[in-house]
């Protein structure tokens, strides 16, 4: 599929399914913020003084950081990952002509969870390394796997499964993929200065409010990159698709 013709199956889908496929998105975004401020809050109650954030860091050993590390690439692709797998159940069962809703869409990313977060180090932490080299590197990593999600659902693969085929069509699609990731991630970013400039003006500056922005920000890019990945892979399946058995049966 061309870009033009993913997004407008993409947009179509999201448009048939907004509340669903951005409900998916706001509890992924609220469970994996929900982690990071718990860990966060643990961290400070175990503290025997204030933390200093650049002292803290360089206190740390390199196994230390090296986690860190690994944890901020978990909090960055896990929630986006979760969201793409939403998406891609609830485009599955509107094909088979069942019924979709938030709640079975959390169930499903629930029942992928384990999965997702694995994938998450696989594809962020060459997207991550890639993208402190040359940039490019890191959108052609992230442009191949983001299709492997939509691949593990719709297609009912297991892990290993899902991996290959995911690569195999994303690298199909890869300028297409790329190319919304460009946007998403342009769009999100000036969304989200404006909101917080706006709310700014306003006097309601505060790093919660900030928290909220960046959560409904990133649902929002994240359902609309999953709307057009999951619409990619549905085309890809399409001949066959009415035939997969329930997303839930897969392991």
């Amino acid at each position: 599929m061309s870009f033009t013709e993913a997004s407008k199956a993409g947009w179509a889908l999201l448009k048939r399914n907004f509340g669903s496929i951005l409900g998916a998105g706001i509890v992924s975004y609220i469970i994996v913020l929900g982690v990071l401020f718990g860990t966060g809050r643990v961290i400070v109650a175990l503290a025997a003084q204030p933390i200093e954030p650049t002292s803290y860091w360089h206190s740390l050993s390199p196994a230390y950081k090296l986690c860190w590390l690994l944890g901020f690439v978990l909090s960055a692709w896990t929630p986006q990952l979760m969201t793409h797998a939403g998406a891609a159940w609830i485009a599955l069962q509107e094909t088979k002509g069942e019924s979709v809703s938030t709640l079975g869409a959390v169930k499903a990313i629930v029942a992928r969870l384990p999965s997702l977060i694995f994938l998450a180090l696989l594809i962020g932490v060459p997207a991550f390394i890639g993208g402190l080299l040359l940039v490019i590197p890191g959108l052609i990593v992230s442009a191949i796997g983001v299709m492997i999600v939509p691949e593990m659902v719709i297609g009912c693969q297991k892990l290993g499964a899902g991996i290959r085929l995911g690569i195999r069509v994303g690298r199909k699609h890869a300028a297409t993929t790329g190319l919304t990731l460009v946007l998403a991630g342009v769009g999100g970013g000036l969304l989200i200065v404006v909101l917080s400039s706006v709310a700014l003006s306003s006097g309601v500056g505060s790093s919660l409010l900030f928290i909220g922005v960046l959560l409904l920000v990133g649902s929002l890019a994240s359902a609309w990159v999953g709307a057009i990945v999951s619409a990619i892979c549905i085309e890809h399946h399409r001949p066959s698709v009415a035939n997969v058995s329930s997303y839930g049966h897969a392991s």
